[in-house]
């Protein structure tokens, strides 16, 4: 049956008229969903999670437990790409008011797993940027490293 709408930011008339269409007609309510492509054709899904959101959404999710996140798996495994869910934070670095970037990455398919192995990998921002141009099948450019080591990223992988 499709969830009522908790937050109240969304469109809150759509969702409840939608409710109305019967439990045979769920639909996926996903916090941030992000298609990765390069020339127009997809490379990965990613559904982004703040730190915050707690794990056990994301457990849930990687367990099969989550018809959304089933869905969503199912919809990049048709499609030979990698699913994943991505949990982030950042914190602000003193004195310089920097942020360093964490990516908790899991797999939701057996395409990211190639990639990421069975469980979790906590990558720097360097670390999932060079994940996401290898899903790509692009190479690294160097003076990203750089850039993002400016704005703050570890780089020390």
């Amino acid at each position: 049956m499709t969830s009522y709408e908790r937050s109240g930011w969304r469109d809150e008339e759509f969702s409840k008229r939608h409710h109305t269409w019967g439990s045979n007609c769920p639909m996926s309510d996903i916090d941030t969903l992000w298609v990765e492509y390069t020339r127009a054709l997809p490379r990965a899904v990613v559904e982004y999670k703040h730190h915050a959101a707690g794990l056990k959404p994301v457990n849930d999710a990687i367990r099969g437990f989550d018809p959304n996140s089933k869905a969503v798996s199912k919809l990049a495994t048709a499609a030979g790409i990698p699913a994943f869910i991505v949990r982030y934070d950042y914190t602000k670095v003193v004195p310089d008011d920097t942020r360093d970037w964490l990516f908790e990455v899991f797999a939701l398919n057996d395409t990211a797993r190639d990639l990421v192995g069975p469980t979790s990998v906590v990558l720097d921002e360097v670390g999932w940027v060079r994940l996401l141009y290898q899903v790509r099948g692009e190479p690294f450019p160097p003076h990203l490293e750089r850039r993002l080591a400016k704005l703050g990223s570890r780089v020390d992988l």
